[in-house]
């Protein structure tokens, strides 16, 4: 992974475009290069790539109309939503106009399938908590005013948590087994944890972490993997921006090492009466 690109995608994005992969949402004016080269100035970049994309008009929720939502509803909103753009030869400057939705366009971005410009349909990919829960965001959590009763709205809750309860504990278990085939080396620690590098909330829960460890002369390794290595583990095909962030501890207790990852993960609202903090909701850690 290099810091200045996002990673697992076909086409080349640098982190300027952290937002409109983590929302899905392109905006008008968007200039998308194959390669980094193409980010050259103009004169250079034609002669470095054969094409390129530029979105001419856009679809999408707006500032206001996403707020309050969580950022997988917003990226399911915005997948769905249209998109123009024109795919530009830098040979003739000829284009090619296509419409078609974001989530398209994401797909095209993240697969290198750039042929495929009919209106196929896709689905959203599937993301990762931090704990390593799965957020299928083709299944959302039931609300209840969308059920004309509260029996039925129970019902469909019910078994939507039966559903999530048992796909989290297969994933956070084949993740298990792999921190520990891939990563546990005695006398070490380990902690890994769902990340997301265009994720704003996943980049803070990474520079906390680091911050704790680094005042208290805390002594440490990271590792960063494309969520796509544990699919000998789990059949799950993950969005490409999900990956695992892998921290080998010291060999110290296991009191120090708790109250060093709480310094770092717990943050209790200011109206909670209570400031309970487990270690699992943050992610899966492995004692030796």
């Amino acid at each position: 992974m290099t810091e200045s690109n996002i990673p697992n995608f076909n086409w080349s994005l640098p982190r300027a475009f952290n937002d409109a992969i983590n929302k899905c949402k392109f905006e008008t004016g968007d200039v998308l290069y194959p390669t980094l080269n193409g980010y050259a100035k103009w004169g250079d970049a034609i002669k470095l790539v054969d094409q390129f994309i530029q979105i001419e008009s856009t679809g999408g929720l707006s500032e206001n109309d996403s707020k309050g939502m969580s950022s997988r509803a917003i990226f399911q909103a915005n997948w769905y939503s249209q998109i123009t753009f024109n795919v530009i030869q830098t040979r003739d400057m000829s284009k090619q106009m296509v419409m078609t939705t974001q989530g398209h366009l994401y797909n095209i971005l993240w697969k290198g399938e750039l042929h495929e410009l009919a209106h196929s349909t896709f689905e959203p990919p599937l993301f990762l908590q931090s704990d390593f829960g799965i957020m299928d965001i083709n299944r959302p959590r039931p609300k209840r005013t969308e059920f004309d009763s509260k029996d039925k709205y129970f019902f469909a809750l019910e078994d939507y948590n039966e559903w999530y309860r048992g796909e989290k504990e297969k994933t956070r278990n084949s993740v298990r087994e792999y921190l520990n085939n891939r990563f546990s080396v005695l006398p070490n620690h380990i902690f890994g944890f769902g990340y997301d590098s265009t994720n704003s909330n996943s980049i803070e829960k990474m520079n906390d972490l680091k911050s704790v460890f680094e005042k208290n002369r805390f002594d440490y390794s990271i590792k960063i993997v494309s969520a796509k290595e544990i699919i000998d583990y789990i059949s799950y095909s993950f969005a490409p921006t999900q990956e695992i962030v892998v921290f080998t501890l010291p060999p110290i207790e296991r009191k120090e090492i708790d109250e060093m990852l709480k310094k770092a993960l717990h943050k209790p609202s200011k109206k909670a009466k209570t400031t309970r903090f487990a270690i699992d909701r943050h992610g899966i850690l492995l004692y030796n």
